[in-house]
C-alpha cells in the first residue's frame, strides 16, 4: 500500500477524496470530502467518504492482486515523477 501512496503522491483515501470533489464540482456541487480509512484486512483496504453538506457518502475499496504488474506500473509512474521534478 506505500507503494500506491508513492505513486499517487498521498494516501489513497485523500486521492479518492480529492477525484469524488473534482467530479461533483464538475457538476456544479461544492463539496469537502471527508475519508474514514479501515485498515486492510486481507489485501483490501476500505475507505468511506463522506459530505454532510450537501449529503453525499460513498464508499471505496481497493485491493492488490498482481503484485509484479503493479511493481512495473509503479516503478514508471515514479520515474516519470522523477523526471518531471528535475
Amino acid at each position: 500500500m506505500t507503494e500506491i501512496r508513492d505513486a499517487l503522491g498521498g494516501g489513497f483515501e485523500y486521492f479518492a477524496a480529492r477525484v469524488v470533489e473534482a467530479v461533483l464540482r464538475e457538476r456544479g456541487v461544492e463539496c469537502s470530502v471527508r475519508v474514514n480509512v479501515t485498515l486492510p484486512v486481507d489485501g483490501f483496504k476500505e475507505v468511506d467518504l463522506f459530505c454532510p453538506e450537501p449529503l453525499v457518502v460513498g464508499e471505496v475499496s481497493v485491493a492488490v492482486e498482481a503484485w509484479r504488474r503493479l511493481r512495473v506500473f509503479l516503478s514508471s509512474c515514479v520515474g516519470r515523477r522523477r523526471r518531471a521534478k528535475s
